[in-house]
């Protein structure tokens, strides 16, 4: 660029030169060869008339689906947990240079793929808890998604003529399992299928403190379900004035993970215990307030910042329940929590343990949306942070009804409450999912929070160090590069905590691997400096700027010569 303007700057002075001898075709001779000179050295390059075009084809957000990796810890996803396998940088279908980011769902300057598939699904979830298959495509034909166990056999058939198909299955044991996944067209030809690793384990028991005004079908019912589950429960159930009764766990429980009241039982306690509860919620610990029997409105609005309203009708699709005659109006801190049916078991608090990783997101995370009136009527459950904690208002009431002819769904509706509360359980290491499939001789990046030393991969018959990564301001990782496909474990180095990893065949889920390539492309072309443009530039020939710098400089030679 310098040498272009020295040169435009010297054909400038050389024309005024001649201008001054009244020179005037030396002159424009003079500017003529200046100006093809600097454009040979400039090298300019322009449009080559194609705008950038944008990725379309599936929009993707970041958040709860990282498509990519998911374990079902609540990543989101997420996730998670944008962990560092690279995606390609080559053409479609090829094994090009690789960069990071492939999980991301941007615009590029890449066209979209006609034939996108994208999968996603919880890589470990508790024993009864639904597991969810999703797959998003590019196009809405009439198709159908099979999720097939170990033998071959259907578990669960979604069909349709949408872009998004999704199936869930009940596992019933805890164990490592390697299902498959199948779309099919509407001949029945097989579009897209590959493996759906999963780790099945043992849910997490929960400890549950309850306090109740008085005895109830409703509580009943919730107590019965949590026992099932396999819960430890301290209830308290207020009889009269100087009578409870109350449930002693089965177990010690130094410290509840969730607390359990009903509106009318902290309206009447004393404030010293009230206060108890509040500060326990402060420090971390959820707080679950069934709003049935509320009846102070401004105790509410005093204490926790909650309006209620005069309300009616009822609540839900699937459980219709019936409304409280108080109901919380969306505004301030409050938000109405966005639920779904089939959300799972009662004794998981959705934290999982640790052991697992895979290929999607959070299946299982909820979102939430700005409460309003109609909002928190169709969802039941309005909540809001409490310092480190979270306070929870369920306003529904007579679920009892459903315990004997919707069991299925009353647990499942409530196990979708109970992730409202916000109930988790902090794990000393977190395995965040890998980005990208992993694929044999493919670098493949693992990371972890709370490790530190080295890392041992029995398989590989490797030890690596975790080290410090930019984008993980808490985690830590490794990288490794798979021989074949299977599972692979990973373990700290004193063998007090385990991942499971599956690194796929390069024939598994062939457009999941296109589809993640392209927004691998997609992403480094935003990343680049220009990257947009430089995907849709080409070089301007710059042959014919010799030629017009070659005829003025001879022309003016030769009339210098004359």
């Amino acid at each position: 660029m310098i040498a272009a303007v020295c040169i435009v700057v010297a054909a400038v002075a050389s024309a005024l030169l001649y201008a001054r001898k009244r020179r005037w075709p030396d002159a424009a001779l003079v500017l003529i060869a200046g100006c093809a000179l600097a454009m040979l050295g400039f090298g300019s390059t322009v449009p080559s008339g194609e705008g950038a075009s944008m990725v379309g084809g599936v929009a993707w957000t970041r958040g709860a689906d990282h498509f990519g990796g998911g374990a079902g810890k609540g990543r989101g996803e997420a996730g998670a947990t944008d962990g560092g396998q690279r995606g390609e940088g080559a053409s479609k279908g090829g094994r090009g240079a690789r960069t990071r980011g492939a999980d991301h769902r941007d615009e590029g300057a890449l066209p979209a793929l006609q034939d996108a598939v994208r999968v996603e699904f919880a890589s470990e979830t508790p024993v009864g808890r639904p597991f969810r298959l999703r797959v998003v495509r590019a196009d809405a034909g009439p198709a159908a998604l099979q999720l097939l166990a170990e033998n071959g056999r259907v578990l669960a058939e979604a069909k349709g003529a949408t872009r998004e198909l999704a199936v869930e299955w009940v596992p019933p044991l805890a164990e490592p399992l390697l299902l498959t996944a199948r779309l099919l067209d509407a001949q029945g030809k097989v579009i897209e299928s590959g493996p759906v690793p999963v780790t099945v384990h043992d849910a997490a028991v929960l400890h549950v403190a309850g306090r109740f005004s008085s005895p109830s079908f409703d509580i009943r019912a919730l107590s019965d379900l949590l026992t099932q589950s396999g819960a430890v429960l301290d209830w308290q159930t207020t009889l009269g004035k100087t009578v409870t009764r109350t449930e002693t766990p089965r177990e010690p429980i130094a410290a509840p993970e969730l607390l359990v009241a009903d509106a009318a039982w902290l309206e009447k306690a004393p404030a010293i215990e009230r206060a108890r509860i509040l500060d326990a919620t402060a420090a971390g610990r959820p707080l679950l307030i069934l709003g049935a029997t509320a009846r102070d409105t401004a105790f509410w609005k005093r204490e926790v910042g909650l309006s209620l309203v005069p309300g009616s009708g009822t609540v839900g699709e699937r459980l219709v329940l019936t409304a409280p005659a108080l109901i919380p109006r969306g505004d301030g801190n409050w938000a109405a929590h966005v639920t779904r049916d089939g959300a799972g078991t009662m004794n998981s608090t959705g934290t999982g343990t640790g052991t697992g990783t895979g290929t999607s997101a959070n299946a299982n995370a909820n979102a939430n949306a700005n409460a309003n009136a109609n909002a928190n009527a169709s969802t039941g459950v309005a909540t809001r942070q409490w310092k480190a904690g979270r306070i929870a208002w369920l306003g529904a009431a007579d679920w009892h009804r459903y315990a004997v002819t919707e069991p299925r769904a009353l647990r499942d509706w409530w196990q979708s409450v109970i992730d409202a509360s916000g109930v988790h359980r902090e794990q000393p290491i977190t395995w965040l999912p890998p980005r990208t499939l992993p694929l044999p001789n493919l670098r493949m990046e693992i990371c972890a929070t709370g490790v530190t030393g080295s890392a041992v991969i029995p398989q590989l018959q490797q030890t690596r160090t975790w080290q410090k990564r930019g984008e993980y301001p808490d985690a830590s990782c490794i990288a490794i590069w798979p021989r074949q496909p299977g599972w692979l474990t990973v373990e700290t180095a004193d063998q007090k905590a385990s991942a499971r990893y599956y690194v796929y065949d390069t024939k598994d889920w062939p457009r999941w691997q296109a589809a993640q390539r392209h927004d691998a492309q997609a992403y480094a072309a935003l990343r680049t400096p220009g990257g947009a443009a430089k995907e849709k530039s080409q070089p301007f020939p710059v042959w014919p700027f010799a030629l017009i710098f070659l005829a003025a400089a001879l022309t003016l030679w030769w009339r210098e010569r004359r």
